[in-house]
């Protein structure tokens, strides 16, 4: 009996590992966004035009499978109610967006608790990989003001991408091109960069970048 209840235990433990958090349902309220927020300004500052379904982990549990938007410009995520933007009220920890819920290599992770120079520990950083170091990617939406003729100043949205590697606890950003990467690898870069020249992988890739830094985990 004692053998089966800490069996019993055990799957249980595995379980709640999978699945961080019990799911519960859909959020009963929220902050609607209010459309005249950015009025006036051209193009949006959403990660992602369309809804995208995906999966939410707060404190409490995970919402699963519901539509979802991330503001990339205000670091805001919204869900759908009735086709309208509604924000979380509870702290947001890590979400998941998931554009074919039947193939896991389209799911794209965000985090949040990992900062450097011009990155907040509130930022959310899409997860690219993550095993000994981790690579992460952060789209920045920021305005862009230009004086028109006949308009006066016009506003609009911009986006810029960066990537940061972390290792042995430090955070620091990497422009994705050969010298750029390398460097990060210390002693260990030609050993990588045979690696990665026999794997044919590109440093400009993010996807290949990522079995670049995994393959480096292999080797410290």
């Amino acid at each position: 009996m004692f053998i089966r209840l800490t069996l019993v235990a055990i799957s249980f433990m595995c379980l709640s590992s999978l699945f961080s958090q019990v799911q519960i349902q859909d959020p009963l309220s929220g902050k609607l966004l209010s459309v005249s927020k950015y009025g006036g300004i051209s193009g949006n500052p959403f990660l992602n035009d369309r809804w995208m379904n995906g999966d939410v982990t707060i404190r409490k549990g995970v919402y699963a499978n519901i539509l979802l938007k991330y503001d990339a410009y205000s670091n805001v995520l919204y869900f759908n109610r009735n086709d309208e933007l509604f924000e979380f009220e509870d702290e947001v920890i890590s979400f998941v967006f998931k554009p074919n819920r039947e193939d896991a290599s389209t799911y794209q992770f965000f985090v949040k608790g990992l900062e450097c120079v011009d990155v907040k520990r509130n930022q959310f950083l899409q997860e690219l990989y993550q095993g000994k170091s981790g690579f992460y990617k952060a789209t920045f939406v920021f305005l862009s003001e230009m004086n028109k003729i006949n308009e006066g100043t016009v506003k609009s949205f911009q986006k810029a991408v960066k990537y940061y590697m972390k290792s042995d606890g430090k955070m620091q950003q990497v422009i994705l091109n050969k010298k750029d990467v390398l460097a990060l690898f210390g002693e260990k870069k030609i050993l990588v960069e045979t690696y990665a020249t026999a794997a044919g992988l590109s440093y400009k890739k993010e996807s290949d970048v990522s079995k670049i830094i995994r393959y480096f985990d292999t080797i410290q």
